[in-house]
């Protein structure tokens, strides 16, 4: 699950929005393992698609008040399904014991699809992210 936020100044008020996408994420990536001593390290390039499976504002403030009416509202008509991109990155995996190493992972995500739909909202926004992962795995 996503939590994203926006702001929109006109110049006389400023009206910031919070929203919950809910999306199934499907990298589709190809790695390039790099020899480095006693760690394993890899980069990494590819697809990235999203699909949208829900979205609702929680929130939203006019000029730092809140709106009413605008807690949990399901709002799924603005946005458009699946959303593409490309994701880029690297990790490495740093030995812990003889079957068991430390996972670090880090991609930075580039969407080319607009979140809106444009037809209806108006909006061209995309949705870029930096995503960190860490983990424990074990090798048999």
């Amino acid at each position: 699950m996503l939590t994203r936020g926006w702001e929109m100044d006109d110049g006389i008020n400023t009206l910031d929005f919070f929203r919950r996408i809910m999306v199934v994420e499907i990298p589709v990536l190809l790695k390039l393992t790099l020899p480095a001593g006693k760690f394993k390290a890899a980069l990494f390039a590819g697809p990235d698609i999203m699909i949208k499976v829900g979205d609702y504002t929680y929130h939203a403030e006019l000029d730092g008040t809140e709106v009413p009416g605008t807690e949990n509202v399901l709002d799924d008509v603005y946005f458009k399904r699946p959303y593409f991109g490309l994701a880029l990155g690297g990790e490495i995996d740093i030995p812990v014991s003889e079957k068991m190493f430390f996972i670090v992972d880090v991609r930075y995500v580039i969407m080319f699809s607009s979140i809106f739909d444009e037809d209806i909202y108006g909006y061209d926004i995309s949705m870029n992210s930096l995503k960190f992962m860490a983990g424990i795995g074990m090798s048999m």
